[in-house]
């Protein structure tokens, strides 16, 4: 609904005011009055799913403009490159889901399924559909990060903050009840978090105080 007010302010279809009363609700619901990251109160995530959404929105209505002001500029070509794209997805489509199944046989330790006992056959599914989605979400595989090439994962960073360097069992502060903001913002968290690493075997710190860290 958010997206459509904008869509009918762009076509002169509503005015001014009743786009900004809703911009008003809309910043107000986001970054007033729900903002907490719990069960409770998960305003913080709305707000992630919603402007997200409103980015794929914008994106696929300035897409179709585009396209449209193409297609009566060079109607043929436009039609002939929509017929190849159209059959190269489905061409990948098919493939993707051909071959969802194809290590669905193998199991642990390399071990594969006979099915080559009599009545106890099992027929493999056609489709997999853990595999097709398998990594959709796995925002550091997206961007080709992994353990080795991320700056975070890099133990010298860490060995920087911590006081006793000759350590062997550190403690992190917990972090469950730091607040939204600004403590739970990406630079402050680290910093705080690596600022409150404690040597777990230091006998001048408390056992209390131990007990509050985690260990690693």
């Amino acid at each position: 609904m958010f997206f459509l007010q904008f869509l009918f302010y762009f076509q002169k279809k509503t005015n001014s005011k009743q786009i900004l009363t809703t911009i008003g609700v809309i910043l107000f619901l986001c970054f007033i009055y729900d903002t907490g990251a719990d069960l409770k109160s998960h305003g913080s995530y709305n707000r992630i799913v919603l402007f997200f959404f409103l980015i794929i929105y914008f994106i696929c209505y300035l897409l179709y403009l585009s396209l449209v002001k193409v297609m009566r500029r060079h109607p043929i070509p436009f039609i002939i490159i929509v017929i190849f794209l159209v059959a190269f997805i489905n061409y990948k489509i098919k493939k993707l889901f051909s071959n969802s199944c194809y290590n669905w046989s193998q199991g642990f330790n390399d071990t594969i399924i006979d099915n080559k006992i009599g009545k106890c056959k099992i027929y493999p599914p056609k489709t997999c559909y853990y595999e097709i989605f398998h990594g959709t979400f796995d925002f550091s595989r997206i961007f080709g990060e992994t353990c080795k090439n991320t700056p975070n994962n890099n133990p010298g960073n860490t060995l920087d903050y911590i006081k006793d360097k000759n350590a062997k069992l550190i403690g992190f502060p917990r972090t469950e009840k730091f607040s939204f903001f600004p403590e739970s913002k990406y630079k402050v968290l680290q910093h705080t978090v690596a600022k409150n690493i404690i040597n777990m075997e230091d006998p001048n710190i408390d056992d209390e105080i131990k007990k509050m860290w985690k260990l690693r």
